[in-house]
């Protein structure tokens, strides 16, 4: 199904298809599922077959071996060395006829599957479930860590420009001020330069007063005053 028939079903429609999807799973994983929630005898002797086939080849093979030698022990005519010998071929043949014959049933259980309860194929669907669950809940908790993280990085990015335009406001008042003492200073160099003149005029009028004084006067006071120093 695609993407928009499955949202245009409902939420139970989905979870049925997605149930029997993951039965097919289940059943399509290699095993045989047998009706309960108990297997036979055949059956977990069947799946102990397959899973350990050198156990019961040892389980089979030793005691068959040591009977092979009680046999051979029970000829007085026979050495020790004759014995041995006569264990370790008849031993050697009967180990390898095992071992071809379980490997042999092993392939066959193999290509047939494990034996398991209709229980465990339904615990078994129930944890794909739950697995699913879990990465959706994953996936949107991704999500949303990644929402926050990209809202924390814009922030910062704000903050930053906002910081880098309060550090240019402050910069251009800095600027500002600057100016503006410098044209203080300028005017104040100039202040001085044009007092200059009037202080020299003034030394020169002390200098003058230091000087003998001339009076002018007319004639009729001229004869008063030679009169008078007469």
């Amino acid at each position: 199904r695609t993407a928009s028939e499955l949202d245009s079903l409902g939420s139970e429609d989905v979870e049925r298809q997605l149930t029997e999807l993951y039965n097919q799973s289940v059943q399509n994983s290699g095993v045989r599922i047998v009706p309960g929630d108990q297997l036979g005898p055949h059956h977990l002797l069947s799946n102990y077959w397959q899973e350990n086939p050198f156990k019961i080849l040892a389980g089979i093979g030793i005691p068959t071996v040591l009977y092979i030698f009680k046999g051979r022990n029970d000829k007085a005519h026979l050495q020790l060395q004759s014995k041995l010998m006569h264990t370790r071929v008849y031993g050697q043949g009967v180990v390898v006829f095992l071992l071809l014959g379980l490997m042999g049933v092993k392939g066959y259980l193999d290509s047939m599957g494990q034996y398991i309860t209709e229980a465990e194929a339904n615990e078994r669907v129930e944890d794909m479930r739950q697995m699913r669950l879990q990465l959706k809940e994953r996936l949107a908790r991704d999500k949303r860590l990644m929402e926050e993280r990209e809202r924390v990085l814009r922030g910062k990015k704000e903050n930053s420009m906002e910081h880098q335009t309060r550090e240019r406001q402050l910069q251009n008042v800095d600027d500002f001020e600057a100016q503006m003492e410098q044209e203080q200073e300028n005017s104040g160099d100039d202040q001085p330069k044009s007092k200059k003149p009037k202080k020299k005029k003034k030394k020169k009028v002390q200098k003058a007063l230091e000087g003998p004084v001339i009076v002018i006067i007319n004639e009729d006071e001229a004869e008063k005053l030679v009169e008078d120093e007469s």
